[in-house]
């Protein structure tokens, strides 16, 4: 999360110095919607007790993957990142409390609700096998440009990047 405005023009100066190297594809609407889940997911998976408004962030967090899904593969990496935030939840609610089984109920169903949206799509459960066949194949390293290490593309000025946004 961005403290001051500093911490966001570095960020944007970045990507755009990577608009070269990664165009505009549709990951690019992943990475946006990685943050988006983020941010939502922060929102529900806080430690504190299920409200309205929880549930409302569960309906839009729902509602995103089901789009997501639908836009590019990258949404399984936001099933990832919100699976971790739930982890985190379970643990801060075991650690408060020893009713954990029913506090974590609510933040369950909406991590279950939101894998599930996501099948409602062209290809329905086979999305998943399309994405674990891309990201398990050795070839794809050599062919796909994104998974490619940044330093071997950009040079000397994409260290510079890395270690300023390192630094921030």
């Amino acid at each position: 999360r961005a403290r001051d405005f500093t911490e966001i023009t570095v960020v944007l100066l970045a990507a755009l110095a990577t608009t070269g190297f990664v165009g505009v594809r549709p990951q690019i609407v992943s990475f946006l919607l990685f943050f988006f889940a983020f941010e939502i997911g922060k929102r529900i998976y806080d430690g504190t007790e299920w409200s309205k408004q929880k549930s409302l962030w569960a309906v839009l967090l729902t509602v995103l993957f089901f789009i997501w899904a639908n836009l590019h593969a990258g949404f399984a990496g936001g099933l990832l990142l919100i699976t971790l935030l739930f982890s985190g939840e379970l643990i801060e609610l075991r650690r408060k409390s020893k009713n954990v089984h029913m506090r974590g109920i609510p933040q369950m169903l909406t991590l279950g609700i939101a894998s599930v949206v996501t099948l409602f799509n062209p290809y329905g459960s086979e999305l998943y096998g399309e994405i674990w066949r891309t990201i398990s194949s050795p070839g794809n390293t050599r062919f796909i440009v994104e998974w490619q290490p940044a330093f071997t593309v950009f040079g000397a000025a994409s260290l510079i990047w890395m270690f300023v946004g390192v630094f921030l």
